[in-house]
Parts: structure tokens; sequence; C-alpha cells
């Protein structure tokens, strides 16, 4: 409980964090692109190299899974990230398997 009052200052848009920021959770995925998984974080900062866990809406259910910060580009307060899934990530390998199929 008290390491939730401690990150909850920070807001997340993913439910998997039920609204409070957790270490390594950073938002949710908003676009599946040839480049990538995108992902936009209203707190930020992200770093290069960072790993983060995500989820994705799938049907009804949201799914966590594990990825990797690539690029970092910072709009205003906005910071925007490329994503890259973890190895055996299969959700996240998927989406980016998905993601490449789909720019071509």
């Amino acid at each position: 409980m008290q390491e939730q009052r401690k990150y909850s200052r920070r807001r997340c848009q993913c439910r998997v964090c039920y609204g409070s920021y957790r270490p390594g959770h950073v938002g949710v995925v908003t676009d599946v692109s040839d480049a990538g998984l995108h992902l936009v974080s209203d707190w930020g900062p992200l770093d290069r190299g960072q790993p983060i866990t995500l989820a994705v809406l799938e049907g009804p259910r949201l799914r966590p899974f594990s990825a990797r910060v690539v690029w970092v580009r910072q709009d205003g307060g906005r910071w925007e990230a490329g994503l890259a899934a973890e190895p055996g990530s299969r959700l996240g390998e998927t989406l980016l398997g998905a993601g490449a199929q789909r720019g071509e």
C-alpha cells in the first residue's frame, strides 16, 4: 500500500496499472506500424534501452508484454518512444511482426 502511494502522482493510461504508475510501466501502445510499436507517455522521461511493460487491448482484455525502448523523442510535455519486443515476448513479437507486414 505504501509503495502505491509513493507512485500515485504519476498517472498511467494502462489499466494494468489501475491508474497508478508502477516502476517499469510507461503507458499504452497507441500504434503498430512498420516502424514497430509506438508508445506515448505524458509523464516521461524514457531512456533508450529501458526495459518496460506495456499492455495492449486484445478483444475485451488487456494483455501485458515486455519491450525495450529503441528511440525517444520529446514533443512539448509528451514523450514518444519506439519499442522493440523483448526476446521471448510472444505477444510483442507478434505485434512487431504484424506491424512489419502491414508496412509492406
